[in-house]
């Protein structure tokens, strides 16, 4: 895991459906931060790194 990045597309923390709300990205993303200790590098869709790392 040295080697490794977490990237994540947004922090949201939850959206809204019919039904409730739901758990969003965010949580997992904060979960994987503190488990691995390191930060995450936030991607936006309309970036160039987003392009770049796909």
């Amino acid at each position: 895991m040295s080697g490794s990045t977490i990237l994540a597309l947004h922090m949201g923390k939850y959206y809204r459906v019919d039904s409730g709300l739901r758990i969003d990205a965010g949580a997992f993303v904060a979960a994987l931060e503190f488990a691995t200790n390191k930060k995450q590098k936030l991607l936006e869709s309309q970036t160039r790194n987003f392009l770049t790392v796909l």
